[in-house]
């Protein structure tokens, strides 16, 4: 298990934490500051974050969606086989909205607000018909939370959507060989169409190609809340 080292928002990662952080596909805290906010923190070599649309920044994060379908951030990172998704995030106003999603039709992963202050998350399933795997965290407020997603490959398991700040995990099966992978790259903030309002205040988000053990999930949760004591002060996550 490695070592977790301080750092703050204005330096790579790479550089500063050994595994598992970096081992992320990308490490990301849009809005921590002007130097950091769009790129990849964990492997600075790799594609920064793309913008698109109408958003806002804030202190330490990005307020994303609203009523247009392309107001996101594009990560360029496509669906890996397996995965895990962190990310620190609130409903900044209610109405549907995508948090992390590559999610298409009846293809690939989404997690997303809804009204009622639920957490869902889809994975499309292959069908043609536009359905998917489904389940919900039921979030206590609109306020922080630090989640964690993790989604096997076909065939192997769970997925496991887990609302780590306090300690809620929802898991639905995902067994069958017809989970579908999609062909589009992971965005923060999409909404699915323009006459969908809601807005989502993203300030952290990372993305593993593989399913991290409950230790490196653990690790990296530290490391994360760590830093949002940097960026985001007074939050507890």
């Amino acid at each position: 298990m490695g070592t977790i080292i301080e750092t703050d928002a204005t330096v790579d990662y790479s550089g500063e934490i050994v595994t598992p952080v970096i081992q992320a596909l990308g490490f990301y805290e849009p809005g921590g500051d002007a130097a950091s906010s769009l790129r990849n923190l964990a492997r600075p070599a790799l594609p920064a974050l793309l913008t698109s649309g109408a958003f806002t920044g804030g202190a330490g994060y990005m307020t994303l969606g609203g009523n247009a379908i392309d107001a996101r951030i594009d990560t360029q990172i496509g669906e890996p086989d397996a995965m895990t998704i962190f990310c620190v995030s609130r409903q900044a106003s209610s109405g549907d909205v995508r948090v992390v999603s590559d999610y298409n039709t009846n293809s690939g992963v989404a997690v997303r607000y809804s009204s009622g202050n639920r957490l869902f998350f889809l994975i499309g399933d292959g069908s043609g018909a536009g359905t998917s795997y489904s389940g919900y965290a039921a979030l206590p407020d609109a306020g922080w939370v630090l989640w964690c997603l993790t989604v096997p490959k076909a065939g192997e398991g769970l997925a496991r959507l887990t609302d780590l700040t306090r300690g809620s995990p929802v898991t639905i099966s995902i067994s069958s060989a017809a989970r579908a992978k999609s062909s589009s790259t992971f965005r923060l903030g999409a909404n699915p169409t323009p006459t969908v309002g809601g807005t989502v205040d993203v300030a952290l988000t990372a993305i593993y190609d593989r399913v991290l053990t409950d230790a490196e999930i653990a690790e990296v949760a530290a490391f994360i809340r760590a830093e949002m004591a940097i960026t985001l002060p007074g939050v507890t996550v």
